[in-house]
């Protein structure tokens, strides 16, 4: 029963949209926290569900719930408030559990629930984990009630509750009517059941306790209501309802008074309803045969002898009798198939004095009985009679019945097992059953489970208890046997795990006690594993080294590795989660390594089993040497040059190509394409502009940001992140008819590019890439960006190994613009494990592929602009580049 009808979901959910810098070998945590004020069970009824909503209303609310995070026993963590709690948490690497409450958790008290909710969790490093957890009642609330009858025969009453955690028994006298709540472990908790009362003609009181102790659990609601039978007084009884279920508890038979037992009606038997009106039942022995007969038994007064009894037709002198209120009897029963039980829990068990209704299964012990072996069939006779438990030994009618069971059909078998099978060794299978089904009945001594291998043979009985333990114990294989007529075999995943590569035969035989058979018979090959570990010295980079390895046959999972300094004599073990990279290739990351470093690292397959010996490759590989060295990283180095000087009518005109290095260094690393838009070219006329697009920032005047800002009123600060200079990347207008009239365009359009690699002059042409021997994880720079016209842009850096073949290649999009340095991050994705010897990282002022300028006009010119007028785009500032190896 349902002790709540509102659930109300109150949670937080934290998240970030920049990256957050975490130090190594720790991570963090975000919390999403919910109350759940219902049962899992159904709703009350409506009388009740009020009052209960009003005493845990005020637990929906979890700003105030306490949050504990412990350590094994310490508590590393501890918020009072819910809602002071930070949206993330940084803890160091490993697992934790997390505990959320609110109220006190007493060992019994009216009017107090208490919430809690707990989860296990792992901190990995450098990764945010979330979670989610919801808080429900962790203590039991009881209620008790009494009929009319009850309060018409005694004058004074107290119920009376003791748990392993109460000091004392909990008592609710006479119009207590609020609800106590019990504290309960996780797995449940026994709670007493008393009774304390006075009966109007008595004048003294006495305590009466009930038989069984109330199993209690967590989140539950119990009712309990005392009742009497409403006939002159006699007896009383209780009634509990745990979440809407009712049940009977019987009170202490030996402490109750002779004049407060119950008056008892006469036991009664009552047929199966799948017999007919005579009485006759005949038995389908068929392998998907489901019917269960039942016989119902009710005896009010306790169970005095129950029997059951049958014979074949042409002998009655030879009957099977067994009375299963005596251990002799329920033994017999038991041997002959039949099961028994109150309600519907088959126990099986002495049920002398059992003051229940139940019922007599028929199923299996029907199924159980001999069948003729000709075209014949058998008739069987059954009576079922007994009589109760009240010293006056009141008989049942005798409920009498008639069983025909036809000829034995051949036996036959069924299985999930394919008739040819391969698998790699250790390596699991479908679990699945082979069905024995044996109308004849199943020959115990001839019904076997036969394992070949070779010339080596071994059998199990199948139906044999020792033969069983030892299948169960090499092959995980259980057997059940519910009748004579069948027989389940289950086998696991694991069934064939345990076998070393080979051919094997696996042969299951049924044979009935009428000399027939059927046989299934698998034919079981176990291979080797096929396997090929691909690391080598291109798979190691500064810190790390990628695990590299193709399977062309098992189980990736079987796969674990080893590895070891050169120079030292013990292994470290390692399994990692493996990533599949392509078809049968899988992957992990062996990290934490030490640089320029030579190491020794090996593959297994199916160490568990085989040790680190069987299936093992190995491979030495060194590590490489970080490199940091990018020559003018931070762009202190520049120099100009005038590329020519341009004349007109007006007045002349010098223009200017800026370099990112000193003047006359021999190989410079950065290079831009300045020297395609400054180029000097003899089809123009004077109104022809060249400018260069990357400009260091510490030449304001040769900047588009102090032409944007001069007259484009753009706010483009034009300082460095750090040191005195920076590189402006600017897209630029250039070619005929670069003039300011708003009629005019520039013939060419061209985004700005800073890259490391050279400058073909002859063909104005960027050649990217520098030689350089180490792969970093990430580049790292500083930047501003102005958009123009909504455009976007990009950094990305690429690694070429000695065929000129892509090994490395990473982006970073810059979708807006922001005036302030931001600290850019670009990781890179090796694709292809070969050590680079050229490297490369490019800087655009726009991805578009037609880039947009303005006319921005200049400060020279007889009549100002038309000799130096100037068509900027989006601009981007960059500054301090590194690398980072990781």
């Amino acid at each position: 029963m349902a002790l709540w009808s509102v659930l109300l979901v109150i949670g937080i959910c934290f998240s970030c949209e920049h990256e957050v810098s975490v130090s190594k070998s720790m991570g963090q945590f975000s919390l999403r926290l919910s109350a759940d004020t219902t049962s899992i069970m159904k709703d009350l009824s409506s009388g009740l569900t009020k009052s209960v909503a009003s005493e845990l209303e005020d637990f929906a609310n979890i700003a105030d719930y306490t949050v504990l995070v412990m350590k094994e026993k310490d508590t590393v963590v501890h918020y009072k408030r819910f809602d002071q709690m930070p949206a993330s948490i940084s803890l160091a690497e490993g697992a934790y559990q997390l505990i959320a409450k609110k109220g006190e958790d007493k060992p019994a008290e009216f009017l107090n629930p208490y919430f809690e909710g707990s989860t296990s969790f792992t901190i990995k490093e450098q990764m945010n984990t979330p979670l989610e957890l919801t808080c429900t009642l962790a203590n039991a609330r009881v209620t008790v009630d009494y009929t009319n009858d009850f309060l018409e025969a005694y004058d004074e009453y107290t119920a009376l509750l003791s748990t392993p955690f109460t000091t004392a028994d909990v008592e609710l006298p006479k119009g207590e009517t609020r609800a106590v709540y019990l504290q309960v472990a996780s797995g449940g908790t026994q709670m007493a059941v008393g009774i304390k009362l006075k009966k109007k003609t008595e004048t003294a009181a006495k305590t009466y306790w009930v038989q069984t102790p109330i199993n209690l659990a967590r989140r539950q609601n119990v009712h309990l209501i005392f009742k009497t039978d409403g006939e002159a007084l006699e007896g009383i009884g209780l009634e509990v309802e745990l979440d809407n279920t009712l049940e009977e508890v019987p009170l202490d038979n030996v402490l109750i008074p002779p004049f407060m037992w119950e008056k008892f009606d006469q036991p009664t038997l009552t047929y199966p309803i799948e017999f007919n009106e005579e009485n006759k039942y005949q038995v389908n022995v068929q392998a998907n045969y489901k019917d269960d007969p039942l016989i119902g038994f009710c005896m009010p007064a306790g169970v005095g002898h129950l029997y059951i009894k049958y014979w074949l037709d042409w002998n009655d002198e030879d009957y099977f009798l067994a009375d299963l209120a005596t251990d002799e009897g329920v033994a017999a029963a038991i041997g002959r198939r039949f099961s028994w039980g109150a309600g519907t829990e088959e126990s099986n068990q002495n049920i002398t004095g059992l003051r229940e209704t139940g019922s007599i299964h028929l199923n299996n012990a029907l199924r159980s009985l001999e069948s003729p072996s000709v075209e014949n069939e058998y008739l069987y006779h059954f009576e079922v009679f007994g009589e109760d438990a009240t010293g006056k030994a009141t008989p049942t009618d005798t409920l009498s019945f008639h069983v025909t069971i036809p000829q034995a059909r051949n036996p036959s078998i069924t299985s999930h097992l394919p008739l040819n099978l391969s698998i790699v060794e250790n390596e699991n299978t479908k679990a699945g059953e082979i069905v024995l089904f044996a109308e004849g009945h199943i020959d115990p001594d001839n019904t076997l489970l036969t394992l070949t291998h070779g010339t080596e043979t071994i059998n199990y009985k199948l139906l044999d208890l020792d033969d069983q333990e030892t299948i169960n114990r090499i092959y995980g294989i259980t057997v059940e046997s519910p009748n004579a007529v069948e027989a389940i075999v289950k086998y696991p995943e694991t069934v064939f795990a345990g076998l070393d590569a080979g051919q094997y035969c696996l042969t299951v035989t049924l044979k009935d006690k009428n000399g027939r058979s059927d046989e299934y018979v698998t034919d079981v090959s176990i291979l080797t594993p096929d396997f090929t570990f691909l690391t080598d010295d291109g798979a190691a980079f500064a810190y790390y080294v990628m695990l590299r390895t193709q399977l062309n046959r098992g189980n990736p999972d079987k796969l674990s590795f080893q590895y070891k300094k050169k120079d030292d004599d013990s292994w470290i073990d390692y399994k990692p989660a493996l990533s599949e990279e392509s078809e049968q290739v899988f992957t992990a990351k062996l990290a934490n390594l030490d640089a320029k470093t030579e190491y020794d690292i090996a593959v297994i397959y199916n160490a568990g089993k085989y040790g680190n010996e069987k299936y093992r490759q190995g491979v030495t590989v060194e590590t490489e040497n970080p490199d940091n060295n990018i020559p003018n990283a931070g762009f202190e180095d520049y120099s100009k040059e005038i590329v020519f000087d341009k004349g007109s009518p007006f007045g002349g005109r010098e223009v200017y190509a800026f370099y990112p290095y000193s003047q006359g260094a021999e190989s410079p690393w950065w290079n831009t394409i300045n020297r395609t838009t400054t180029q000097d070219r003899a089809d123009c006329s004077w109104y022809y502009g060249a400018y260069p697009g990357t400009v260091p920032t510490k030449e304001e005047d040769f900047t588009a940001s102090k032409h944007w800002n001069t007259y484009g009123g753009q706010n483009l600060s034009i300082s460095s992140y750090a040191g005195n200079n920076a590189m402006e990347i600017a897209t630029v207008g250039w070619g005929k008819n670069n003039w300011t009239d708003l009629g005019h365009n520039s013939e060419y359009r061209t985004a700005g590019m800073l890259y490391i690699g050279d400058y073909d002059l002859a063909n104005h042409k960027e050649v990217l890439g520098k030689p350089f021997y180490t792969r970093p994880s990430k580049v790292k720079f500083y930047y501003k960006f102005f958009s123009y016209n909504g455009e976007t842009t990009k950094a990305y850096a690429q690694f070429w190994d000695a065929e000129g073949t892509s090994v490395g290649y990473g982006e970073l999009n810059i979708l807006q613009t922001t005036d302030r340095y931001t600290e850019g991050i670009i990781p890179i994705t090796y694709t292809v494990m070969k050590r680079a010897v050229k490297m490369t990282i490019v800087f655009l002022s726009t991805d578009a592929s037609s880039p947009s300028t303005k006319d921005i006009q200049g400060d020279a010119g007889a009549f100002g602009g038309y000799g130096d007028s100037r068509h900027i785009g989006s601009v981007l500032t960059v500054d301090e580049v590194s690398l980072i190896y990781e």
